[in-house]
């Protein structure tokens, strides 16, 4: 079969060209940004391998997509220069790092701090935090920081991430010899197809309050922008839809557009959510906590 004068593999060949490649080929001085691309003059625009979002337009598809609707190249044009650049490369995991030692947080005498400091400068219900603490995905350390256990499939400890509780001081850290593809999981009550991804607990908690229905599927936060801790998630799970709740932030941005581009090759179906206008899920949650039940027991700031 063919389209005008070019045949199907062709045409499938073009759709699969390498765009970083042709477009460092034909002078364009492409910026790297983590995963993915930037093209000055294109404010909005992610290229990565042979694939392309642009966020102003909503406009996004492969290399043949990207010289017909972006660069407004003729179709049959697009195909001749496209076929003859190599085919997008997958991309790469990074290499396993030798396992250490884990030392977890020693936990604290009570949970007083982590409460007020969850229900207050945070803006979550009471009854959420406790709920979390009686489940044994979080407690109050000894320094009186917030400690969020990564457990391993079979409830084994693999790490923790760790959330200072001073508003004036921000501290973010992950215990000692903690397996950082291990994220903070917090399970459906009962079984679910569908995850949920944020990059921190908090965001996650905050996600539930605003959209009440993701405490029906996994709920899976990354401690950062972590992409084996997806891998892993995916790997151990029957997973068939990826929701990616990630920050509103150019970093959060690029990698949502990544991951959905590496997830949906492999047959997964992936969707976002967006926190925007605000920069995460928790500062929207305070934005708009007076519309949202307010925590008991304290004032949210």
């Amino acid at each position: 079969m063919a389209l005008g004068i070019y045949t199907a593999d062709q045409i499938k060949a073009a759709r699969q060209a390498d765009l970083v490649v042709w477009l460092q080929a034909h002078g364009h001085d492409l910026k790297r940004e983590g995963l993915n691309w930037r093209l000055p003059g294109f404010a909005g625009l992610l290229i990565q391998g042979n694939h392309f979002k642009h966020f102003g337009s909503g406009t996004g598809g492969n290399s043949l997509d990207f010289l017909t609707n972006i660069f407004g190249m003729n179709f049959l044009d697009a195909v001749q220069t496209l076929i003859h650049t190599g085919p997008a490369q997958q991309p790469i995991r990074a290499p396993a790092v030798a396992e250490k030692e884990l030392i977890l947080p020693q936990r604290g005498r009570n949970h007083r701090r982590v409460i007020a400091y969850l229900t207050k400068a945070r803006c979550l219900p009471v009854e959420l935090v406790i709920e979390l603490i009686r489940s044994k995905l979080l407690y109050q350390d000894v320094n009186g920081n917030c400690a969020f256990p990564c457990l391993g499939r079979r409830g084994e400890p693999k790490g923790a991430i760790i959330r200072g509780t001073y508003t004036d001081v921000r501290y973010v850290a992950r215990a000692q010899g903690s397996d950082a593809s291990y994220g903070w999981h917090w399970p459906p009550g009962g079984g679910s197809d569908k995850v949920v991804i944020t990059e921190s607990p908090i965001d996650a908690m905050s996600l539930a309050v605003i959209r009440p229905e993701v405490r029906a599927d996994h709920i899976l936060a990354l401690g950062g922008l972590i992409p084996a801790g997806v891998h892993r998630f995916l790997d151990e799970r029957d997973v068939k839809t990826v929701i990616l709740a990630l920050d509103n932030d150019d970093p959060g941005i690029d990698a949502a557009f990544g991951w959905t581009l590496e997830l949906g090759d492999n047959v997964h179906n992936v969707q976002t959510y967006s926190p925007a206008p605000a920069k995460d899920w928790n500062e929207l949650l305070i934005l708009n906590s007076d519309f949202f039940s307010a925590p008991s027991g304290g004032d949210c700031q």
